[in-house]
C-alpha cells in the first residue's frame, strides 16, 4: 500500500471511541520499526525518515474526539510485544499470542453453538415422534380446521337424522290418526 487517506475531522465519521483508537494505533503501527521493517521482505522500499515523521505527525494532528466534549477520551490501544502474563488478554491489548480475529469469535460462540445443537437435536427428536404418529396404524392425527370441520358435519348429521325421525313420526300420526 502506497498510501491511506484518513480524514482530519475522524469523529464525525466514526463515533465509536475504541474503533477511533484502534484506527489510530493501526496508523501509528504502520510507521513503527516492527510493521515498516516487512517492506524490504515484501519487496518494497522503506519511505524515507522525512516521510515517516511527516506521517506520524499529521497522525498526532487528527482530530479523534470532538473538540467541543472534552469528556469523551479515546481509549490507549497498545501491542504485547512480549508476553504479559494476564494483562495481555485484557482490553485494547493487541495480542500476538491470539492467532486470529476470526479464531476469538469462534471461541466466544461456543455456547451459542452448544444451545443451538440443543434447539436441533430437541426438533429432530420432535420430528421423529410425529412421523411416528403419522405412520402408526389406525391413528389419525386432526387439524383444528379439521376438527371444526368435523362437529359441523356432526351438528348437521344430528340435525339430518332428527328431520326424517319427525318427517316418519308425522307420516305415521297421519296414516293412523286420520283414517
Amino acid at each position: 500500500m502506497s498510501y491511506i487517506y484518513v480524514r482530519k475531522d475522524i469523529y464525525k465519521f466514526i463515533s465509536d471511541v475504541d474503533s477511533a483508537g484502534l484506527l489510530k494505533q493501526f496508523l501509528i503501527a504502520l510507521y513503527t520499526d516492527a510493521y515498516i521493517s516487512q517492506c524490504v521482505t515484501l519487496g518494497f522500499a522503506l519511505p524515507p525518515a522525512s516521510v515517516r515523521n511527516s506521517a506520524l505527525i499529521a497522525i498526532s494532528n487528527i482530530s479523534w474526539t470532538d473538540p467541543n466534549n472534552t469528556s469523551v477520551n479515546i481509549p490507549p490501544w497498545t501491542f504485547e510485544s512480549s508476553t504479559m502474563p494476564l494483562s495481555g488478554q485484557g482490553p485494547y491489548i493487541i495480542s500476538s499470542k491470539r492467532t486470529s480475529g476470526t479464531q476469538y469469535q469462534l471461541s466466544t460462540q461456543t455456547s451459542s453453538i452448544g444451545q443451538l445443537e440443543n434447539y436441533v437435536r430437541d426438533l429432530k427428536q420432535d420430528v421423529a415422534m410425529l412421523a411416528a404418529t403419522l405412520t402408526a396404524p389406525n391413528t389419525r392425527v386432526y387439524t383444528d380446521y379439521d376438527y371444526d370441520r368435523l362437529q359441523a358435519a356432526l351438528v348437521l348429521s344430528a340435525l339430518s337424522f332428527l328431520m326424517w325421525m319427525l318427517f316418519l313420526l308425522v307420516l305415521i300420526i297421519r296414516r293412523f290418526c286420520c283414517r
